[in-house]
């Protein structure tokens, strides 16, 4: 049975447990989430000593899962058996077996990450049908804001558009680091109440002036002067931002322009879900693509994709961070 990572984390807090889960999918967050709630709380500190037991794909077979799992609890009610690397083990068909007669005694929950499930194995069809999986899809950058209010709308806090997306520039695609923020906002915050822009300041440690949000506004709206300021900034706190998440902004932002000038008719709701943003920045992106001609758009990319491969060393030598910036923003900003 498929089901969600919400799902399985408020069952295994109320005490319901299935006898097999199997965790996979590209974004290792949430598998990493769910194991780690099973080592810590699912056995007392009492029971974990003889009754849990954690195992690695690339050191085991599917035999070593079987001797585990079979096994009686000793002083508890329950096992719980814990694969992590499930796709390096080199004989996964073999558990095709225990997926059909599960032990009632053994919580079974494997964790596969980083690769692919081969879908055409037995292993995947008999898994599918005798367990409950959870497939861990990534979130692209584009979801990041949605992901950041849906979780804090879980904890009863709302955020303005505005700071979601402020959040989600400058942390990017990072869930884990995404989550510890949202963490602190939930401590600062009580429920029933809005994190805003100044919260995300305040809070994430986001300058007010210089940030990746507010140097994208300026070169979208041409500001020269703000535009070089922030790229001031950034180049003499080098060590604090770096330009690689700067320049991977920037280029998701280019792409948003691009998009708003070739859908000039589109309504504010149809291009907001073109772009993958809130409605309440349509008019940013639709103001910056009367800015730029289809030339300069097609500039922009040429400068962003030569300041990228500077930046790593191709055809420049250990050129400073400010100085690069300071040449991107002048290939911007060309009539």
């Amino acid at each position: 049975m498929a089901t969600t990572h919400n799902s399985i984390l408020s069952d295994w807090k109320k005490g319901k447990f299935d006898p097999i889960y199997l965790l996979y999918g590209e974004e290792e967050y949430f598998i990493d989430d769910l194991i780690s709630f099973a080592e810590k709380h699912i056995l007392t500190e009492g029971e974990k000593a003889f009754n849990q037991i954690v195992l690695y794909g690339k050191e085991i077979n599917y035999q070593n899962i079987l001797d585990n799992a079979y096994q009686f609890p000793m002083m508890s009610s329950r096992r719980v058996v814990i694969v992590k690397e499930l796709q390096e083990m080199k004989d996964m068909d073999g558990l095709a077996v225990y997926f059909e007669k599960p032990a009632d005694q053994t919580i079974l929950v494997l964790a596969h990450k980083h690769k692919k499930l081969d879908k055409r194995k037995k292993f995947w069809k008999t898994a599918i049908a005798n367990s409950t999986s959870f497939e861990s899809k990534k979130v692209y950058d584009n979801k990041i804001p949605a992901f950041i209010s849906k979780q804090l709308n879980g904890l009863g806090i709302n955020i303005e558009p505005h700071a979601a997306d402020m959040m989600a520039t400058y942390l990017g695609n990072d869930l884990s680091k995404v989550m510890n923020e949202i963490n602190k906002l939930s401590i600062v915050k009580e429920e029933g109440s809005t994190v805003t822009k100044d919260d995300v300041h305040e809070q994430i440690g986001i300058s007010k002036e210089f940030n990746v949000f507010e140097f994208q506004n300026a070169l979208g709206k041409k500001d020269t002067l703000a535009s070089y300021r922030i790229a001031d900034y950034f180049g003499e706190n080098a060590k604090k931002v770096h330009i690689v998440p700067i320049l991977g902004s920037l280029i998701g932002f280019y792409q948003k322009i691009a998009l708003a000038k070739s859908n000039p008719n589109a309504r504010a709701g149809d291009l907001a879900s073109l772009l993958g943003v809130s409605p309440y920045f349509v008019q940013q992106y639709t103001m910056a693509a009367r800015n730029y001609s289809g030339k300069q758009l097609r500039n922009a990319f040429k400068i962003l994709k030569e300041t990228d491969l500077k930046s790593k060393g191709v055809g420049s030598v250990s050129t400073p961070q400010g100085q690069l910036l300071r040449e991107m923003v002048y290939g911007l900003l060309m009539p």
